[in-house]
């Protein structure tokens, strides 16, 4: 084998002619406009800056630079038409072409840049104000801010348009006539029969820097931003319906699809009242602003959800199995349940020795339980078989071999209240009364005095107890933890 210095040559290698290699030729490339500048660039905290800006404006320049240090920027973000796609040959007209009309795009028209981002941002502050007064106005009419007055009146052009719909083409006519009158010279002054009145002030075509109106501007894109991530929380959760990220998505298509024929067969029938509802759909966003139905007609219906069984009960199970993951949706599903017990004391003083689980207060508690009696918490509907004392949260037990609690859900209490027979219904958290000896099932009691015993005519309804109940699935990977 052929050796150069310590360098071992492999046998199968070509020796090349001292010759017949070529100095590869030196590839150059500029560096995008924008970074070349950067040099000429001045540093917001800098004393020239710091004097001839003020507050404002030192935090409109700092807070690009905030965003851009917090983020890793590609290395293909500077937008270049250099760098070819995946698959594409570097001189293919079809790869150019894509590039070029990527490259026109209005969100990678410019590389990412600091000055860039900067310059952009004062202007767009500057110049946002009139997009949030046309906002101010329009939630000033949906929520009544300004009187009946000008939300009825609304509310009639609203229905005229319902009526005459072609007049809708009409409206960037209607708009820009009445932008000219409202900005004619005669207008620009007070009448002089009343000095006094109010004039609308127009919304500033742009806002000098530091000023009030720039302050204004930069409070509601601060506003605006928590707005729109407030409602992208709001609807992240809904969103594995739509991914089939979610066991009811065959169910929501299965709807959709059944659902279509009829609303399209709906719609399409002549007889159909198209513009009564656009007007009364129109009408119920207006109606639902309104601050009575805000403050009386909506909380009066969320109270009445939150008082029926059943819409929690769904509510609750809705929850759990959104938040149940795939592999438990593929296993078997049982339940298993936990009984609460409790017992009524007048006093302190009528609860001496009681039970040591707790001590005795006036009302319901665990701690009125009898020495001789059921336990706080049990596994029978019986009462016995105690599985220890605390929360619902902290208590668990042993399961069979290869099952395992669901663990991205808790115990839930069983509203309905069915395992104690026809007839006998529980109140609003499941808990069903019975007497001192725990039976005969009694009417709920309508307030916490009635459980005296005068509540159910004299009988000694002092005793209660609730069904808990938790999923478990059946899992082959390993053995229930005791």
């Amino acid at each position: 084998m052929a050796t150069l210095e310590y360098v071992q040559i492999p046998p199968y290698a070509t020796r090349l002619h001292p010759n017949s290699h070529r100095a590869q030729s030196k590839v150059e490339s500029s560096l995008p406009s924008p970074l070349r500048r950067a040099s000429t660039f001045k540093s917001p905290t800098s004393p020239s800056n710091a004097t001839s800006i003020g507050i404002g404006g030192q935090a409109m320049t700092l807070i690009p630079q905030l965003l851009f240090s917090s983020i890793n920027i590609p290395a293909d973000a500077t937008g270049s038409e250099g760098a070819n796609p995946p698959g594409t040959a570097a001189g293919s007209s079809s790869g150019n072409s894509r590039i070029i009309s990527k490259a026109r795009l209005l969100s990678s028209r410019d590389p990412l840049s600091i000055p860039i981002s900067t310059a952009n941002f004062r202007r767009f502050v500057s110049k946002v104000g009139p997009v949030f007064w046309l906002q101010d106005r329009v939630e000033e009419i949906i929520l009544w801010r300004r009187g009946w007055r000008v939300t009825g009146s609304w509310m009639a052009l609203y229905a005229f348009l319902c009526y005459f719909p072609r007049l809708i083409l009409l409206i960037p006519h209607t708009v820009l006539i009445s932008v000219l009158v409202s900005t004619h010279p005669s207008f620009s002054s007070q009448h002089p029969s009343n000095p006094d009145a109010e004039i609308p002030t127009p919304p500033p075509a742009q806002a000098a820097e530091a000023s009030p109106a720039w302050q204004a501007n930069l409070t509601a894109i601060q506003n605006l931003m928590g707005a729109i991530s407030d409602l992208d929380d709001l609807l992240l959760p809904y969103l594995p319906y739509l991914t089939h990220k979610s066991p009811y998505t065959p169910l929501l298509a299965a709807l959709t699809i059944v659902t279509l024929p009829m609303t399209l067969l709906l719609v399409c029938v002549p007889m159909f009242p198209l513009r009564l509802f656009a007007l009364l759909a129109g009408w119920a966003v207006l109606g639902a602003g309104h601050p009575s139905v805000r403050s009386r007609v909506l909380p009066a219906l969320l109270a009445r959800a939150k008082s029926d069984k059943h819409v929690r009960c769904a509510l609750a199970k809705a929850v759990d199995d959104d938040a149940m993951l795939d592999a438990v949706w593929s296993s078997e599903l049982r339940s298993v349940e936990l009984w609460e017990n409790e017992r009524w004391a007048e006093g302190a003083a009528s609860s001496s020795g009681d039970n040591a689980a707790g001590e005795a207060k006036e009302g319901w508690g665990k701690g009125n339980l009898k020495v001789d009696e059921r336990a706080a918490w049990t596994r029978g509907r019986d009462g016995w078989s105690g599985v220890g004392e605390g929360g619902v949260s902290n208590l668990t037990f042993s399961l069979a071999p290869g099952w395992r609690f669901v663990e991205t859900e808790d115990w839930r209490p069983d509203l309905h209240a069915d395992w104690a027979g026809e007839g006998v219904a529980g109140d609003l958290d499941g808990w069903v009364y019975t007497n001192d000896a725990w039976q005969d099932a009694l009417p709920a009691p309508t307030n916490t005095k009635a459980c005296s015993g005068a509540g159910w005519g004299g009988g000694a309804g002092v005793t209660r107890r609730r069904r808990w109940v938790r999923r478990i699935y059946y899992s082959n990977d390993e053995e229930s933890p005791p």
